[in-house]
């Protein structure tokens, strides 16, 4: 029953974590929607800017996403996610997609 629950809440994450990234890449520009708006609007100071994740693969075909924070390090935005899985920085390793670069824990991301 343990491993039935284990593998159903694994696919409820992968879910999640899939409906997540379809809306973080396919949000619609809502400009285009409304063109007859005042464009002076677009360009205000205090026009919030997007959330941006950092996505993680993780052991045995996990993965998670953190959001990016200012003054926040790689090991304290992923601390949650390897502490749910009892995993630890020192079992894992850090590298950047494409150019396998190590990338320290202790970066600001």
């Amino acid at each position: 029953e343990y491993q039935e629950l284990t593998a159903k809440l694994h696919n409820l994450e992968l879910r999640e974590q899939t409906l997540r990234e379809l809306l973080q890449c396919d949000s619609p520009d809502r400009s285009e929607e409304y063109p007859w708006q005042d464009d002076s609007k677009k360009y205000d100071t205090l026009t919030r800017q997007p959330k941006v994740f950092l996505r993680a693969h993780l052991p045995n075909q996990q993965r998670t996403s953190v959001q990016v924070k200012d003054g926040v390090t790689l090991r304290e935005a992923l601390m949650k996610a390897l502490k749910l899985r009892n995993l630890t920085c020192e079992m894992c390793e850090v590298v950047r997609t494409g150019n396998n670069e190590v990338i320290p824990w202790d970066i600001d991301i």
